[in-house]
């Protein structure tokens, strides 16, 4: 548990392992405490939220010194967050991951903040870490992702303005092909950079890309496929391609695809038609993000 120290206003702040002295008006002395492990549910955090901060400010202003002890606790407080967060989703343990962003939002931090510097970025490092062997497996990503699109889902009500929509794409199966893992973590990750995603499902027949994708006025189809001839199928990317050439929105909206058989052979998605490739869910969500922008630059 985090030590109380009184300070002379009457205030009580928690202090944590990251601040090695403190002094109320007599020696300093130094505050030993462990750090978050896996074991521990609770994060230390400091006790002043920002809106105490305000309130308290607004009664007698802080001076500079105080000022920015607070904001490097802050900035401490989050990287408590950051790693805690971080622990949870390695361990696949979706209600510590959970109840760390509530405790965060319990201690001031705001649901932007826990989106853009928490969630986010624990995407990009379990990548990292399937990239680079560093122990970690499928399974790890595929929670991550969906865990991030739960949270992203809770605070994008709680907003304090609502977010911009980068923009909106559909999303689904080959026709031919019933495999869902990896659409499911490209979702749960783009929903956390604010792209606006409607999944189709499994064996989409590809007048139902196009439909759907007029239909919610979206920028982009994502076809998956995780066989090799369900990508190169006359009812897959290649029909899908057909259909916009003939429909005249090949400049309205672009076909970016994935899946093992694009892996294997990097060059497939010119050979079906596709406007781009992504290896995993975070270059994904970069090349989808491109291809909106590009569609949006044209059409303007």
């Amino acid at each position: 548990m985090a030590a109380t120290e009184p300070v002379p206003n009457g205030t009580s702040l928690r202090f944590f392992s990251i601040v090695p002295t403190v002094s109320v008006g007599m020696q300093p002395r130094t505050l030993q405490r462990p750090l978050v492990t896996r074991e521990r549910h609770r994060i230390p955090f400091p006790r002043w939220s920002v809106g105490t901060m305000v309130k308290s400010a607004a009664a007698a202003p802080a001076p500079a010194v105080a000022v920015s002890t607070f904001t490097t606790w802050r900035t401490k407080m989050l990287e408590n967050i950051v790693k805690a967060y971080n622990e949870a989703i390695f361990d696949t343990d979706r209600d510590q991951a959970l109840a760390i962003i509530h405790q965060a939002l319990d201690r001031g931090v705001t649901p932007e903040e826990i989106i853009f510097q928490v969630v986010t970025p624990a995407i990009e490092l379990m990548v990292k870490a399937i990239s680079q062997d560093f122990d970690a497996n499928l399974a790890q990503h595929f929670m991550t992702a969906q865990i991030a699109a739960e949270i992203t889902e809770e605070m994008l009500t709680k907003f304090q303005h609502p977010p911009e929509i980068v923009g909106r794409m559909v999303i689904g199966t080959a026709h031919g092909d019933l495999h869902t893992l990896g659409k499911r973590i490209v979702m749960g990750c783009l929903k956390s950079m604010m792209i606006e995603v409607t999944d189709l499902g499994v064996n989409v027949p590809a007048e139902k890309f196009v439909d759907e994708a007029v239909s919610c006025g979206a920028e982009v189809i994502g076809i998956s496929a995780m066989m090799v001839h369900t990508a190169r199928g006359d009812q897959g990317c290649l029909k899908v391609r057909q259909l916009l050439r003939e429909r005249g929105l090949e400049e309205r909206i672009k076909i970016v695809v994935g899946g093992a058989p694009y892996r294997y052979d990097p060059e497939l998605y010119h050979t079906v038609g596709a406007d781009a490739w992504a290896e995993d869910a975070i270059t994904g969500g970069k090349v989808i993000n491109d291809l909106i922008k590009k569609v949006r630059g044209t059409n303007q």
